[in-house]
């Protein structure tokens, strides 16, 4: 299964046929395992997993995290390489766990990679020379790498310090607080993208009721903005309690807490 990382992370570039229409009984078969594949992830029945994951990435899947898949949905096909490897773009509700706010659901858009081997589609891991971050996209040349004399353990060690950092300080609000003092009030938070890289925002009321809540856009290119707009339910006048909403930021995995009074 793709790790948690992954899921929110990995958004690799392939060339050639992306604007192609598959034929018909090869998108079919795609769709199929795609399908049993994700219905063993929502039933957390990992150990079943395997038979749809190429054997080269059964390693990278056995030391992943394995986050909680609550349903999901293919959005869209990319086709690469005359239709033997396949970009498949997907969304899924997902349980996140956190120690100081407990568990709560986020929608979260990620890319699964599948590759027809053997007569059949298997799950895998790519191995690519860039990769799209929330830093901007990474590339690495193998060579310069292999002639640079860089400590490579070491400057792990600093992508890793440099990710520590970002999730808390990978987007900004504002302010942290709303009022909602009249039926037809209304109040809007600016957050921000800190970072190079797109990042991709989602909200959740842990608690509080008779108040709406909208965010546009949902994904900020690097520096930029969205509002999340808090009002009055026209729906419910009189039912009004305060509340708590939870941002989260993906890939990075900041939270920020609202409340709304």
């Amino acid at each position: 299964m793709r790790s948690l990382t992954a899921i929110l992370f990995i958004s690799c570039l392939f060339a050639a046929d992306t604007t192609s229409q598959a034929p018909p009984d090869v998108e079919r078969q795609l769709r199929a395992r795609v399908d049993a594949f994700d219905k063993l992830l929502v039933g957390e029945k990992y150990r079943e997993v395997e038979q749809f994951i190429l054997p080269d990435s059964r390693d990278a899947y056995y030391t992943s995290e394995k986050p909680r898949i609550l349903d999901y949905e293919v959005k869209k096909i990319d086709w690469a390489d005359h239709f033997q490897t396949a970009t498949v773009e997907m969304s899924s509700n997902v349980m996140i766990r956190r120690a100081t706010i407990g568990s709560f659901e986020v929608k979260t858009a990620y890319l699964d990679h599948w590759k027809f081997d053997k007569g059949e589609w298997w799950f895998y891991y790519p191995q690519v020379s860039s990769r799209q971050t929330p830093f901007g996209v990474m590339k690495v040349n193998p060579t310069l790498a292999r002639e640079s004399g860089l400590n490579l353990d070491q400057e792990i060690a600093k992508g890793r310090a440099q990710l520590a950092a970002a999730r808390t300080k990978s987007f900004s609000a504002d302010r942290l607080n709303v009022a909602l003092p009249a039926s037809n009030s209304s109040e809007t938070i600016v957050l921000s993208n800190l970072l190079p890289g797109t990042l991709f925002l989602a909200f959740q009321r842990t608690s509080g009721a008779g108040f709406d809540i909208s965010l546009t856009p949902n994904q900020l290119a690097a520096k930029g903005t969205a509002d999340l707009r808090f009002y009055r339910s026209q729906r419910n006048r009189d039912a009004f309690k305060p509340g708590v909403v939870i941002v989260r930021a993906s890939p990075t995995g900041q939270t920020m807490i609202i409340t709304v009074n």
